[in-house]
Formats: structure tokens, sequence, C-alpha cells
């Protein structure tokens, strides 16, 4: 049976695509539909039909995504070999608690990441259709989510040099 830590690290898949796809979906769904349509409530079949549109939307532009999570995964890697955070959770392993921790680091940092790119997406319909304050509002919300990936990024490379850091001290006592 897995203690209580190692239960509530464990990102089960369904959940990983709960936070990372359909959360920043439904959100641009949301916003699309408030663009175009105002505040008007959808109808119960609209709302439903909502939740996998929402999915699929941030499912489109994940490979999109994961070029912006290379990208800054590589800004916060400089000076360190490429690949830094995967190689460490290799030699942790996959089942250890901080494997576990840097995975959800990795969860929040796609989280971030689709709300950057499906933000600026919003934005660019908002302008579109002359919207100027829902457009720079979705650019505002694009700044704050850069700067929290970022972070992520940053929080992701410095907790594994802890880890490697910790490896190596324990490995020079023995």
């Amino acid at each position: 049976m897995s203690s209580p830590i190692r239960a509530e690290l464990r990102i089960p898949d369904i959940w990983y695509d709960f936070f990372t796809r359909l959360l920043p979906g439904y959100a641009f769904w949301a916003s699309i539909w408030y663009l175009v349509k105002g505040p008007v409530e959808p109808g119960t079949m609209t709302a439903v039909l909502a939740v996998p549109a929402g999915y699929f939307i941030a499912l489109a532009v994940q490979p999109v995504t994961l070029l912006l999570i290379k990208w800054l995964e590589k800004q916060a890697e400089q000076g360190k070999e490429s690949d830094f955070v995967v190689k460490m959770q290799s030699l942790l392993g996959p089942e250890t608690r901080r494997s576990l921790i840097l995975s959800k680091i990795g969860a929040e940092l796609t989280f971030f990441s689709q709300v950057v790119i499906l933000s600026l997406v919003a934005s660019a319909a908002a302008f579109y259709q002359k919207k100027f304050s829902f457009g720079f509002v979705g650019i505002l919300v694009s700044f704050y989510a850069t700067f929290g990936a970022y972070t992520y990024a940053k929080h992701r490379v410095k907790k594994a040099e802890s880890y490697r850091e910790n490896a190596n001290k324990r490995m020079n006592s023995d």
C-alpha cells in the first residue's frame, strides 16, 4: 500500500489530462464563447459538449506547447547538460518520491505553457473581433502564464540540482 505522501504525489494520467488539457482548453472555449456570444449562458448540451471540445482544443495545441516547454527548460538549464531534469529523473527512478515531485512540477509547467498558447490565440481572436479590452486581458494572462511557466521550469531544474547534490554528498560520505 502506498504511503499518503506517495499517493498525493502520483499524478494519474486522468489528472494530468485534467490539469494540463481540460482546464486550459475549457477556459479557452469559455473565452471564445464569451467573445462570440457575450455573457449568454450556454445550454446544457453545449456546456456538456464543451468539456471534450476543451480537451481536444488543448490537445491540438500540445505540439506548440511542447516547443515552448523545451525552450523554457533550455533557458532554465543554462550551463547544465541538455535534458538535465529528464536525466535526473531517470537516475532517481520513475517511482521514487523525488522523481514524482519533478513530474508534478512538470505538469504545472505544462499547465502554464498551455495557458500561454491558448490565451494568445484568444487575444488574436478578440483583436480580430475588434474587442480590444478582451484582447489586452488575454495578453496580460499570457504574460502572467509565461512568468508562471518560466518560474516552474527554473524550480524544476533547481529541485533536480538539489537532488543531485544530496546524492553526491551521500556518495562522498560513504
